[in-house]
């Protein structure tokens, strides 16, 4: 809630935490860097205070990671940047890695399938600002503990999801079965027609007769031609 101003002072918001939402899209800009927790299920989401003070059986359990940023949300309503606690997945803070974040204007929405409300968090870089309202860092801790009930909370833990292995795409010849032409049918051939294949491939015959032969009209008995 916005706090009246005073003394001819901007109004002031707290920095709560902001989740990218599953109905739109969000623009924000980064006022600071990420800073990671741990965040352990007993009977609810609680947030791991450290291997020292976290209790053996929670710690040893699934954990899951969440990062937390200092963000100005654009509200088009209001025309105004206002403070937020932004939560990063670790989706997101895997987009965002390599990227010098203070000062980036982000586009964020939540990839939801059907009826789901959760998804994979997505983002596309709009631009840099560097106005000082706007870039200016803020301490995002108390809004996690105010998040969690919790003041005993490790914070700078790393995303311990393992980098996506990036590999090239290869340029070669189709499978067997499959006709490389804008008419071929592009679905895979059946057992039926692999066990054929696999005859006339040993005949020395062409493998992709079989598949052209699915789109290959034949002569009927009344002269007229059928699939």
């Amino acid at each position: 809630m916005a706090d009246r101003p005073s003394d001819g002072n901007a109004a002031r918001e707290a920095a709560r935490v902001l989740c990218v939402p599953a109905s739109e899209t969000i623009v924000i800009v980064f006022s600071g860097a990420i800073v990671g927790i741990l965040t352990h299920w007993v009977k609810r989401s609680r947030a791991c205070p450290g291997v020292e003070s976290c209790p053996p059986a929670a710690h040893r359990g699934n954990s899951t990671w969440y990062g937390y940023a200092p963000v100005r949300l654009y509200q088009s309503d209001r025309r105004l940047w206002v403070p937020r606690t932004l939560e990063v997945t670790e989706n997101l803070e895997e987009l965002l890695r390599s990227y010098d974040l203070a000062g980036q204007v982000w586009a964020l929405h939540r990839q939801c399938e059907g009826r789901r409300r959760s998804g994979r968090v997505e983002g596309a870089y709009l631009e840099t600002r560097t106005d000082a309202a706007l870039v200016t860092p803020f301490d995002v801790r108390p809004a996690v503990q105010r998040l969690y009930h919790q003041v005993e909370i490790a914070f700078g833990v790393k995303n311990p999801t393992p980098p996506r292995v990036m590999l090239p795409v290869a340029a070669a010849a189709a499978p067997i079965g499959w006709v490389e032409t804008a008419s071929a049918d592009p679905r895979p051939p059946t057992a039926e027609q692999l066990e054929a294949l696999r005859r006339m491939a040993g005949r020395g015959g062409n493998p992709t007769d079989v598949g052209q032969r699915r789109r290959t009209p034949q002569a009927s008995s009344n002269g007229k031609a059928h699939p």
